[in-house]
């Protein structure tokens, strides 16, 4: 048996099955630092030590090198070269290979945060109990579907005068993301609590032996002077501040961040939840990854994680594929990836690659195995099917071993955020194990007389009426100068008290459907035109109709060179797009999550294949708030086919925020469809009546069918 230390000299993966005394589980990061404190300090302090500029570049198991296993530096890691003999170009998106690549590849960072845990455990006086501590570790996982505050106010369109939409939760990002200096106990004092450096804030570029000018060169797409003022080379960012601001001295917009994710994340849980719930995602194929792999099916679970990468990142490195594993929120969401997999796994046993497949041995380089020493020397697809092969599981699958169980506790635990299930998931509304954790009391946040809460402080906002939506906002003075650092950077948006406030938009718009955007064709025949009460006829009394809508699309995955994100409207919608992330009628997002053919060989050789990525946004729950407002009379196509008519559009830019025609997209084709289902008195789950796609919608529209 390989030992740990043994692994890590030789960059050999083999998780930590073997390496700790029991299978534990991955838990949410907020429940890692509220519940478990001294490993969640051991975790911060091995971090720190990973992501020493200094150090990282020389180990092959540092934070730099497997960072780089994703993308740049544009170099071998540890001499292993992929299968058509080109340096680096490992990662597999838009492939079958997409989920089991991940796989080992989380558990090489696992294993090595571990490693360092233990190490520095060693260090402690009290050392038993701190490698005790280190032995409870497995990487944490953001749930983006968790909230993490309470209410929020955000762009939408509920309150059209205003373009705002409240809600009772805030789903942000996790407020240890948010904050540059944490507090930890530390081996030289261990009796103390030090302010530190987050190393959960970004990730600081070696300055000697990182990234060379070529790498960053590679980068630059089709707008070779803006990514110069888009992309700082210092460190990670998420939805960077750029317009007027020197590259070095970019910072993270957590502003815009959790106010992206708080708008689109009622779309996000409801194709979470159909992913568990409709047929076409009953197949392995179909739901892991975004290639096209059904004409009449669209989206899949990589397609949920591009849009993370995308709400993440906007202009900054999560949206970068060469890039995006340096930035420590990276893990995080993988993590949570590949916890709604293994959930997909245990509630669909009998799915999995076709019997048979080649595929299943394909090698996943560059990650060796102890297993297969001597033969072929890397894991494969075939290895990691089971999750507990690395020594981890997560909490739900705890839940029972009976799948239609575990679905039903998947519908509670995420229904009671969706308009269109909450009634049938989760009738008492949010269940106890899905609140916002307990995370201020934790020694982490014990910065003295300062709490999290009053460094998240409420903006004043003042926008005047009739204006685009802006990211501008006037913050209230600040208690002392000490603080102001750590202000300035951590989000305005959340109030742990219940109320939110958020830079407010522009009145909402949508215009009547009219005889030139064809208000008087016909629909395009399908189940869902039927009436509701024709439907329910002869059904058992409390059967009631679920109407959802989606905008689909395909596209070429390379079709800019590099990662770009198509943005849905349905009403107006600023002209900059630099503020389409704030705009209230945002109703859907794709990104496209694809590197330049210069900086990534898998994308190079997918440009030359033409590869096609599809992609859904449920758009039910922005159709759901126009019905609730009274703009729309309801979910039927006859109502819902001319007023998407005329008020849906789409926007395309490139990774550095530059428009793109639409028109000019190769591959690109948008289209809308429709699924109505029974919700049965006696069943758990909906029973699906059909599917309709309406192509009048966006036929003849450029970016559209037939375009």
């Amino acid at each position: 048996m390989t030992s740990l230390e043994e692994a890590q000299k030789k960059g050999i993966v083999i998780g930590l099955k073997d390496v700790t005394p029991k299978i534990l589980d991955r838990l949410d990061i907020d429940i890692l630092l509220s519940e478990k404190p001294k490993t969640f300090n051991l975790f911060v302090l091995a971090l720190e030590h990973l992501q020493d500029e200094r150090e990282s570049h020389k180990n092959k198991m540092g934070w730099f090198q497997i960072a780089g296993i994703h993308g740049l530096p544009a170099r071998d890691w540890d001499g292993v070269k992929v299968s058509g003999g080109a340096d680096g170009g490992y990662c597999p998106h838009g492939l079958p290979l997409f989920p089991t690549w991940h796989r080992p590849y989380l558990a090489m960072m696992e294993q090595t945060i571990y490693y360092t845990m233990l190490e520095i455990a060693k260090r402690f006086k009290d050392s038993k109990t701190h490698i005790e501590a280190a032995e409870e570790f497995r990487l944490p996982y953001w749930d983006y579907f968790r909230p993490r505050a309470g209410g929020a106010e955000f762009p939408g369109v509920t309150d059209p005068s205003r373009g705002i939409t409240q809600f009772s939760y805030d789903f942000r990002i996790p407020f240890i993301f948010e904050l540059e200096t944490v507090m930890v106990y530390r081996p030289e004092d261990e009796d103390n609590l030090v302010e530190t450096k987050n190393p959960l804030y970004s990730f600081d570029y070696p300055r000697v032996g990182g990234l060379t000018f070529s790498d960053w060169k590679a980068l630059i797409t089709d707008d070779r002077t803006d990514f110069v003022m888009r992309a700082s080379k210092v460190r990670t960012v998420r939805r960077a501040t750029t317009k007027g601001i020197a590259l070095n001295n970019q910072t993270s917009d957590y502003v815009e961040l959790n106010s992206i994710l708080s708008t689109k994340r009622e779309s996000g849980c409801d194709l979470l939840l159909n992913m568990f719930l409709l047929d076409a995602y009953k197949d392995w194929k179909h739901f892991s990854y975004a290639g096209r792999t059904n004409p009449e099916a669209h989206g899949s679970v990589e397609s949920l994680h591009n849009a993370y990468h995308g709400l993440l990142g906007g202009e900054g490195h999560m949206s970068r594929v060469p890039v995006a594993a340096f930035d420590p929120v990276f893990w995080m969401h993988h993590c949570n990836i590949d916890r709604i997999i293994a959930l997909w796994q245990a509630i669909n046993p009998k799915k999995w690659f076709l019997e048979g497949d080649a595929i299943l041995d394909k090698p996943l380089y560059p990650f060796r195995s102890p297993h297969n020493v001597g033969k072929k020397g890397f894991w494969t697809s075939a290895d990691v099917q089971d999750i507990e092969t690395f020594g981890y599981s997560y909490p739900e699958l705890r839940v029972s071993k009976d799948p239609a169980v575990l679905l039903d506790h998947f519908l509670q635990s995420y229904g009671w955020g969706s308009q269109t299930f909450k009634d049938k998931f989760s009738p008492h509304g949010i269940p106890p194990d899905m609140k916002p954790p307990k995370v201020f009391v934790a020694p982490v946040f014990a910065y003295g007389d300062r709490t999290v809460q009053s460094i998240f402080r409420i903006p004043e906002v003042t926008i005047a009426a009739g204006t685009s939506p802006t990211k501008s906002l006037r913050q209230k003075p600040m208690a002392s100068k000490a603080e102001s650092n750590r202000t300035e950077t951590a989000s305005a948006i959340a109030n742990t008290s219940g109320v939110a406030i958020v830079p407010l938009a522009a009145p909402v718009e949508v215009k009547e459907p009219s005889l030139q955007d064809g208000a008087n064709k016909g629909l395009s025949e399908g189940p869902p035109n039927t009436k509701d009460s024709a439907l329910l006829s002869g059904k058992p009394k409390g059967t009631e109709v679920l109407r959802q809508w989606f905008v689909d699309d395909l596209v070429n995955k390379s079709a800019v060179n590099g990662a770009f994100t198509i943005h849905y409207f349905i009403g107006n919608f600023p002209e900059d797009s630099d503020a389409y992330a704030m705009a209230p009628t945002l109703g859907g997002l794709t990104h496209i999550f694809s590197a330049p053919v210069e900086a990534c060989d898998n994308c190079g050789r997918q440009a030359e294949q033409n590869l096609q990525v599809t992609s859904t946004n449920p758009i039910t729950p922005m159709l759901h708030d126009y019905v609730g407002n009274g703009t729309l009379a309801s979910l039927h196509p006859d109502d819902v086919v001319p007023f998407l008519r005329t008020n849906l559009h789409w926007r395309v830019v490139g990774i550095n925020q530059q428009p793109k025609e639409s028109g000019q997209v190769p591959g690109l084709e948008v289209s809308v469809s429709s699924s109505v289902a029974y919700f049965l008195p006696d069943r758990k789950v909906p029973e699906e009546i059909g599917w309709q796609s309406y192509p009048e919608i966006t036929t003849g529209r450029a970016g559209g069918l037939d375009s």
